[in-house]
């Protein structure tokens, strides 16, 4: 029975990622991101997502040998969320950027409108924060942050 939470949970996992992955595109769809450099930061938290399967797999493995039907449900639960997150990773971990403005949560912001840019966190998924004169917040990944405040830096 623990088995089949462990499933219907990951199923949950592998639905909301796909559904951000659906808006994301749609929202690049109204853009057009052809006037954009695109540049992925997916190969910036790979071998943390490896490390992450690598230990879920261990986990089923040792839930079998033991026979504890908890660890294997929570261990494919996460096994099957990380492989979704992996692909989710894969599609949304990028900064469409020109020289005049950059795409952030699905809509064009030009740089002349950013107050400011901070890191909140050092984690692998963490998110950076940049701060519009207009009082907005909006999030990029920390390695898109460098590439904003390089072209800040050239204003």
């Amino acid at each position: 029975m623990e088995i089949f939470v462990g499933i219907f949970m990951a199923v949950g996992f592998v639905y909301y990622d796909e559904s951000r992955i659906r808006k994301e595109k749609k929202a690049l769809e109204e853009l057009n991101i052809e006037q954009y450099q695109c540049t992925s930061f997916f190969n910036k938290i790979f071998h943390w997502l490896i490390a992450l399967l690598i230990f879920t797999a261990f986990c089923i493995y040792i839930g079998f040998k033991e026979s504890n039907t908890i660890l294997i449900s929570i261990s494919i639960a996460l096994f099957i969320s990380g492989l979704s997150l992996t692909r989710y990773a894969y599609h949304s971990m990028r900064l469409y950027h020109n020289d005049s403005r950059c795409i952030i949560e699905g809509k064009a912001v030009q740089y002349k409108n950013i107050k400011s840019i901070r890191k909140k966190s050092f984690l692998p998924f963490s998110k950076g924060e940049v701060i519009l004169y207009s009082g907005e917040k909006k999030y990029v990944y920390h390695p898109a942050i460098e590439i904003i405040n390089q072209y800040l830096n050239n204003k």
